[in-house]
């Protein structure tokens, strides 16, 4: 399993809520809210401009912080498999059977 694209595509929502259930609070916490939070995006097409929006989910590329939060992110997922199973940075084996659980 490649979670590759699940950085781009982390809903910032969810992150918080793990980060939180994870006992980060306080002044971090705060920070860790304005780091993936802070963006936002327009589209142009054919010199025609978008309003612009907020990102609302995607972890930003080339931070420090950005692999930490995604690591924070997948790391209950072996919780959820009744399996062997290996995590490497945003790659997952699953060997052995392989049967989520509810």
């Amino acid at each position: 399993m490649d979670f590759k694209k699940t950085f781009d595509t982390l809903p910032h929502r969810r992150l918080l809520a793990k980060i939180i259930n994870y006992g980060i609070e306080g002044k971090v916490l705060e920070w860790i809210k304005i780091f993936p939070t802070n963006g936002k995006q327009q589209v142009v097409v054919n010199g025609a401009f978008s309003m612009w929006v907020e990102v609302l989910s995607g972890i930003p590329h080339g931070s420090v912080l950005g692999p930490v939060l995604f690591v924070l992110f997948i790391s209950d997922f072996p919780d959820s498999v009744k399996s062997n199973i290996y995590l490497f940075a945003d790659n997952t084996t699953i060997f052995g059977g392989g049967c989520f659980t509810e």
